[in-house]
């Protein structure tokens, strides 16, 4: 079941790369227009006639089939679409602005909203909207959820909602409280066994994953998607006001919790706000934690992450082609990944580490809490990062070493990995494992 809805996917994208330039074609069934000042025809937004003014209104009146057409306008409120085979795209790119309705907690788990909502509805396609989120600051810090306040997602799929095609849209945020607990965490959340293709979108200013997929059963193909900023206010530390300002969470593209996909060809650039100067706050450009087996990450471009792209325990997955320039951290961090392949990789000026797995940080880091591996008690102890490949990668100019393997084994210089024809300054451990270039 899962492969075969990774073809339909993989052949979905194919479609789309073609087709960037041109509205998703109309399924067939009818046009119906939505219009702010309530007057529009099904042919033209500058028509007398009388129209909804809302676009949950247009979704409830449509079936299977039909396409909602939204003129040039401001659109207040929560939509949710339960219809399959719908369509709903902005007369014009970006001319249609929404904006989140009164701040509300949702389902048994007490999430935020998400402007548009897909609840296990198959077929739906979402294009050249502008979701714009100008968050007030809420009334305390140390109370940060009554009243609510920002928004989960500006598009969700959720409960099997499959095969939804989400392309060309911008999400952002504005306003004093998008820099620290309000804002929106993503512009883009797959979950609960839901698949999508996520292709040209634009997601900036945002609090928690820029595109994300969860959950076992849900898949996302992500490509050509940009990513800008990631923001956390320098002066929150956490409810209650405790804490300090770290790269706790946050990233540019996510599967995770048994979700799968392809991420290729994404532009994620992690540079802060001025609010934090240049600090990248930005965690992990591309993060898998716990991702199903055969995920595919190609030809990405990550600047300005804390680690540019992190697998955390992922089995199997494909890293190739991949542009990774001034990590603060550690460019490609194979983090417990087993049996996965990274070829062809470029590695630029790394913090700490180009490429490393299993990277155990001494004991005084890891009883500050600083760095990664397994953590127990204070202590930090190797994985078992095993039967991976890395093959023809470049690293240089990072500032611990260009590439680690912290494993041990009957592989290449002794380690439970294989590396062959991989460059970089001659700085690596064990030695050869990178030779210099």
């Amino acid at each position: 079941m899962l492969a075969r809805r990774l073809a339909v996917l993989t052949a979905s994208t194919a479609v789309l790369l073609g087709l960037i330039a041109s509205p998703m074609a109309d399924a067939g069934g009818r046009t119906i227009r939505v219009d702010d000042d309530g007057h529009a025809s099904a042919t033209d937004c500058g028509a007398s006639g009388a129209a909804p003014h809302r676009i949950q209104a247009a979704v409830d009146a449509a079936r299977p089939g039909d396409t909602i057409v939204v003129c040039p306008g401001t659109y207040r409120g929560w939509v949710t679409v339960r219809t399959s085979d719908l369509t709903i795209r902005g007369e014009r790119p970006w001319t249609a602005t929404l904006l989140p309705g009164t701040p509300k907690l949702v389902d048994d788990q007490q999430r935020l909203a998400s402007m548009i909502t897909v609840v296990g509805a198959d077929d739906v396609r979402v294009q050249w909207l502008r979701f714009l989120v100008n968050a007030p600051l809420p009334p305390t810090v140390a109370d940060p959820l009554k009243p609510p306040c920002g928004v989960l997602a500006a598009i969700r799929l959720t409960r099997g909602a499959d095969r939804a095609v989400i392309r060309g849209n911008r999400t952002r945020a504005q306003g004093p409280g998008t820099l620290g607990i309000c804002g929106y965490a993503s512009a883009v959340l797959v979950d609960g066994g839901s698949s999508a293709t996520v292709g040209y979108n634009a997601a900036r200013d945002f609090q928690g994953e820029a595109f994300a997929a969860t959950d076992p059963g849900s898949v996302m193909t992500a490509f050509r998607n940009s990513v800008r900023f990631w923001h956390l206010d320098a002066t929150y530390r956490g409810p209650g006001g405790s804490g300090a300002v770290s790269c706790y969470y946050g990233a540019g593209i996510v599967l995770s919790d048994g979700a799968t996909g392809t991420v290729a060809r994404n532009r994620i650039i992690g540079r802060a706000s001025a609010v934090n100067g240049s600090t990248p706050l930005l965690c992990p450009g591309i993060y898998l934690p716990g991702a199903g087996s055969g995920v595919i990450v190609r030809h990405n471009v990550v600047r300005w992450a804390f680690d540019g792209i992190n697998t955390d325990g992922v089995v199997g997955a494909i890293v190739e082609g991949n542009t990774i320039l001034d990590s603060a951290n550690d460019g490609i961090r194979g983090e417990l990944a087993q049996d996965s392949r990274f070829e062809g990789n470029l590695v630029r000026r790394s913090g700490l580490f180009g490429i490393i797995i299993d990277y155990e940080p001494d004991a005084a880091a890891a009883a500050a809490g600083v760095g990664y591996g397994l953590r127990v008690a204070g202590t930090v102890s190797r994985g078992d990062g095993t039967g991976n490949r890395f093959l023809d990668n470049g690293s240089f100019a990072s500032g611990r070493a260009d590439c680690r393997d912290g494993t041990t084994g009957d592989r290449s210089k002794g380690t439970a990995n294989t590396w062959r024809g991989n460059r970089s300054d001659g700085d690596d451990r064990p030695n050869g494992i990178c030779p210099a270039s």
